[in-house]
């Protein structure tokens, strides 16, 4: 399980884009311009989740770095939010976007990265249908899976064997309720289907998701 460090700050602020980032109006078009100035057939906006990354003193990876090499890579609109490895592109329908992603990284970062994948539409359903809606936001996460967990893992803990934090699957995601926050948290470590998962806290899910429409 990858429990990220991505905390809440002003959307603003913390957005970075490639200087070749596409004008108004070509975004989920035929095709956007890339940073060297060369037009890159897309079809689909979607948000890359890189996992352990940032994380402590290893396995640093620049943003500016990451945008540089996904851009070269042949990705369009790249931008990166804070430093926890969070990534909205353009990209062809047909590309396995996940696998093409680690590829990259293992050439470019020298090291295993593992990339979990939402497209824009996905990550705006993950938002509309939070099993917790009357929450504060601050108590939020989302654990993302590359695939649905085991049913029987699932179906194995107690519902409330760890009140008053508690989680909800949805396919692929699993909602996080930790109202003492991730780092006091009991439950996450202990829920063996979030091992291979990354975790982002509530807000950086929304401000992901306002920028995959914009």
């Amino acid at each position: 399980m990858d429990e990220g460090t991505d905390q809440s700050r002003s959307i603003g602020a913390e957005i970075a884009v490639t200087d070749g980032a596409a004008p108004s109006g070509l975004v989920n078009h035929a095709c956007v311009p890339s940073e060297t100035g060369r037009i890159v057939p897309v079809a689909t906006t979607s948000i890359v989740l890189l996992r352990g990354v940032n994380v402590g003193s290893r396995r640093k990876i620049s943003m500016s770095d990451l945008r540089s090499w996904l851009d070269a890579s042949g990705f369009g609109h790249v931008r990166t939010y804070i430093q926890s490895g969070n990534v909205v592109l353009e990209h062809a329908d047909d590309q396995d976007l996940a696998a093409r992603i680690e590829e990259v990284l293992r050439a470019s970062a020298g090291f295993e990265v593992s990339a979990v994948t939402r497209t824009a539409a996905e990550l705006a359903r993950v938002v509309v249908r939070n099993p917790f809606p009357r929450m504060p936001p601050t108590h939020l996460h989302v654990a993302f899976l590359a695939e649905p967990p085991d049913g029987a893992e699932v179906r194995a803990v107690t519902e409330d064997a760890w009140a008053p934090e508690e989680f909800a699957v949805r396919r692929r995601d699993v909602y996080l309720l930790l109202p003492n926050g991730m780092g006091k948290a009991r439950m996450p470590p202990r829920l063996r289907f979030l091992s291979e998962a990354t975790i982002r806290n509530w807000n950086t899910i929304v401000a992901l998701s306002e920028m995959a429409r914009s």
